[in-house]
Parts: structure tokens; C-alpha cells; sequence
């Protein structure tokens, strides 16, 4: 893993003051990014951009999404906001966008399951054999985490 991608994404999630990713929608709309909802087709999840003005905005589709897919495609379009906004994607090649979406979604997966507080909470489960722990430490704090 690119640690500038780790380090992005710790840092996006310490300014927006990101407790529970139940959360996520409601901090990134107060955090400015304007967020939409519409049916965008079956092969586009989700995208970005930013207004001439400066207003970002995520247009995520709504065809068949979970609440764990929701909540990825608005950890992915913010790592696109913060990674990738002086990318010109219409020039790139399709080798160059995959290397972009992979960025995008490593940042997700790192925003969303930051590796450090994921330990001490595995450290602090009474037996590493149940499973049932591991899913009231889901329910208690990791709320609809998918890592892509």
C-alpha cells in the first residue's frame, strides 16, 4: 500500500472528524461536498467532480446499491476529490484510469478501516476464535465497511 495514500486518508478522516462511518454522508455533506443521488445505469457506481466555482459534488447511482457499497463509493469519490482532481481523465489511456480507480479505491479502503484503530480493537476481542465477537465489533464501531 502507498503510504501518501494511507496518509491521505488518516488525514481526511481526522479533519472531517469521522467517528463511525454510519456517519459518512451526513460529515461529508456538512464538510461542503454537495451530495446527489440519481439513476445512473448499470455500470457507473458513482463519480465526481468539482464546479467552476469550487463546489464539489458526488453523483452517486442507485441502481442496487447496499448501504456497504453506498458508503464505499463515498469513501472512493472523495479519494478522486483529494487525489485526482488536476487529472485530466478524458487523456488518459485505459491502463492509467484502471491505476487511477485502484488509487481511488485504496483510499476508500484505507478511509474507511483505518488500519490502527482496527488492531486495537481486534487486540481488545476476548476470544479471536468466535466470530460472534467480530460481529458486535462490526456492529459497535466498523458500520458497513467493504474493502474493494
Amino acid at each position: 500500500m502507498d503510504q501518501r495514500i494511507t496518509r491521505t486518508a488518516d488525514l481526511a478522516r481526522k479533519f472531517l472528524k469521522l467517528r463511525h462511518n454510519k456517519d459518512l454522508i451526513y460529515t461529508l455533506e456538512i464538510s461542503g461536498i454537495y451530495i446527489v443521488e440519481k439513476t445512473l445505469g448499470p455500470e457507473i457506481d458513482a463519480y465526481s467532480t468539482i464546479t467552476d466555482d469550487g463546489r464539489p459534488f458526488i453523483i452517486l447511482g442507485t441502481i442496487n446499491k447496499s448501504a456497504v457499497r453506498k458508503n464505499f463509493d463515498l469513501a472512493h469519490e472523495p479519494g478522486h476529490l483529494l487525489l485526482h482532481t488536476a487529472v485530466d481523465m478524458e487523456t488518459r489511456t485505459k491502463s492509467e484510469h484502471r491505476q487511477i480507480e485502484q488509487r481511488a479505491n485504496q483510499l476508500a479502503a484505507v478511509f474507511l478501516l483505518p488500519e490502527e484503530e482496527f488492531k486495537r480493537d481486534l487486540a481488545e476481542l476476548p476470544r479471536h476464535s468466535n466470530p460472534d465477537y467480530y460481529i458486535d465489533m462490526q456492529a459497535s464501531h466498523w458500520h458497513t465497511v467493504l474493502i474493494n
